[in-house]
């Protein structure tokens, strides 16, 4: 989780170290950004973010990983309803069994209107 405003001035949301909760019931854009890399060539990793545990979109940001130990970045947005007390949480997922390191990640929302 990247806290790009100071703890305590994010309106609408509670930062967790895995996790954020989602104070006002209302519309969100949800951002996701990652640098990674992985120890197995042809490794295609995909993420989703879950609520409640739940996973959720169809829209899911992949990364190709071609050759070992190249960085590779991909990046997505989009907008959601969330209800106050969702909480929000980053899953990915590998084609291959791979160890995949992850250089620089940032995952959040902003609020676009309450409810």
């Amino acid at each position: 989780i990247f806290n790009v405003i100071p703890d305590g001035i994010n309106s609408g949301i509670t930062q967790q170290t895995n996790s954020f909760t989602i104070d006002k019931s209302g519309a969100y854009r949800i951002e996701f950004w990652a640098n990674t890399k992985s120890d197995t060539n042809n490794t295609q990793i995909a993420f989703k973010f879950a609520v409640n545990g739940t996973l959720g979109t169809a829209r899911r940001p992949k990364i190709y990983m071609r050759n070992i130990g190249e960085v590779h970045n991909g990046g997505a947005f989009g907008y959601t309803h969330f209800n106050a007390g969702d909480v929000i949480t980053l899953w990915m997922a590998s084609t291959v069994s791979a160890n995949i390191t992850i250089e620089d990640l940032v995952f959040g929302a902003m609020a676009i209107r309450y409810d």
